[in-house]
């Protein structure tokens, strides 16, 4: 079957959001999560009906065999997956300024792709120009805590999409 998965942290930038969560499937399945999960399933929830595979929901925590098997098997399932969602964090300031550059930054990007499909030198394209703000805010988001997990880098170059 198809699945999304997630790629994420489990815990949030700040050590007062580390307070669990508990959360009910069917009425039946009682799970208590971390804040950063619940809201990266808020987001999720925006991109219509999805089967998830989520590792803090998908694997039994305190089984430490199964945990370890999972572990291995963390390559298949993100390259078997239809897509990965990254979820960096909450919105924030420091997020919504990056945001706002982006359509820019993505412009230039196609700039150079379509230059180098043509042929051409994509290095002759005039350089992308942020302001101060907007380089400082895209810094700001590289100290986010998914960028600073070793794992991301599989669950990202695995990925289709």
């Amino acid at each position: 079957p198809e699945y999304v998965a997630l790629s994420y942290t489990w815990r949030a930038s700040r050590p007062e959001d580390e307070v669990l969560h508990e959360i009910t499937f069917s009425d039946r399945y009682r799970k208590k999560i971390t804040r950063n999960l619940l809201l990266a399933m808020r987001m999720l929830r925006h991109l219509g009906h999805l089967t998830v595979w989520i590792d803090q929901l998908s694997i039994n925590q305190e089984d430490l065999g199964e945990r370890g098997e999972q572990v291995r098997s963390m390559a298949q399932i993100y390259s078997r997956a239809s897509k990965v969602v990254i979820y960096l964090g909450e919105e924030n300031e420091t997020s919504l300024a990056a945001l706002k550059c982006l359509p820019e930054a993505l412009r230039f990007i196609q700039q150079c792709r379509e230059a180098e499909a043509e042929g051409r030198d994509p290095k002759l394209i005039p350089g992308l120009r942020l302001g101060r703000d907007a380089l400082e805010a895209w810094m700001g988001i590289y100290d986010y805590p998914w960028f600073k997990r070793v794992w991301v880098v599989q669950e990202t170059l695995l990925a289709k999409q």
